[in-house]
């Protein structure tokens, strides 16, 4: 089952003072299953809402910008892939 992690954009101490953020954070994955041998192209979504928090000054979620760090794996203990994106 390929699973997607994120971690908190890069400086949220210094960006968002007060913001707890998980340092690896599950935001999305796919159950399938595969024979011996198969492969399968699989796409798997993140929601703005995962890339968000909620913000009590104004009561409303709001898009965490930065870099953020994005691993794809089996689990959060067996990443295959790493890399990056930019909000």
């Amino acid at each position: 089952m390929p699973q997607v992690y994120i971690g908190p954009p890069s400086g949220a101490n210094a960006t968002y003072p007060g913001v707890q953020f998980a340092a690896t954070a599950l935001v999305g994955f796919a159950n399938i299953e595969l024979a011996a041998g198969q492969s399968q192209q699989v796409e798997i979504g993140i929601l703005r809402k995962q890339l968000s928090f909620y913000d009590v000054s104004t009561g409303q979620f709001t898009l965490a910008k930065g870099v953020r760090e994005v691993w794809v794996g089996k689990s959060v203990n067996d990443i295959l892939s790493a890399g990056t994106i930019s909000l």
